[in-house]
């Protein structure tokens, strides 16, 4: 088998590497910053609002990554979100999966990406994740963790975060696009 199978980095015909070293370094980068920022948050005393950070990784492949692959790498960040929460339930998962999904309802119309849309849409798809969460939450009997000023705190805190990470994943993106750099 080749190496394109096992998620080697392909060249197109035009020199620039395949989608799935593109996906690559975004989900390299997002096993990274996911823990982290799970791990700081009870570090600040963060209980009303998180910084669903994965919210704004699935954003970013709805931007960049094309239909079952995309939705394949939304997962992933999904499941690595819910295991971090502490009590995986599927909740996280189904939302983020959601998130990824209207988001890329969202985009279809954008003929480019830019840091204001991608902070823009971060914000009102947590707004929608949290929403949702707290809707799932109450279909399967569970405590609602977001408050309704939690949801709107967690979509405020978003903002800093998805603007300071648009950056390091477009760079990623964009280096990873374009093959090296000489």
């Amino acid at each position: 088998m080749s190496s394109a199978y096992y998620g080697g980095s392909r060249r197109t015909s035009d020199g620039r590497h395949d989608v799935r070293s593109r996906l690559f370094f975004s989900m390299l980068l997002a096993l990274v910053i996911i823990p982290a920022v799970c791990g700081l948050m009870p570090v600040f005393r963060m209980t009303t609002a998180r910084i669903d950070i994965h919210v704004a990784f699935a954003v970013f492949l709805a931007l960049v990554a094309p239909g079952i692959s995309g939705a394949l790498c939304a997962f992933a960040l999904g499941w690595l979100a819910d295991l971090f929460t502490g009590i995986p339930s599927g909740i996280v998962l189904c939302a983020t999966m959601s998130s990824f999904v209207a988001a890329r309802f969202l985009t279809l119309s954008m003929h480019g990406r830019s840091w204001s849309s991608f902070v823009i849409i971060s914000a009102l798809m947590d707004l929608f994740y949290g929403v949702l969460c707290r809707f799932l939450a109450f279909l399967g009997g569970l405590p609602p963790a977001p408050s309704a000023m939690g949801i709107f705190l967690s979509a405020l805190s978003l903002i800093p975060a998805s603007a300071l990470l648009y950056p390091l994943l477009d760079a990623a993106d964009n280096r990873t696009s374009r093959g090296r750099r000489r």
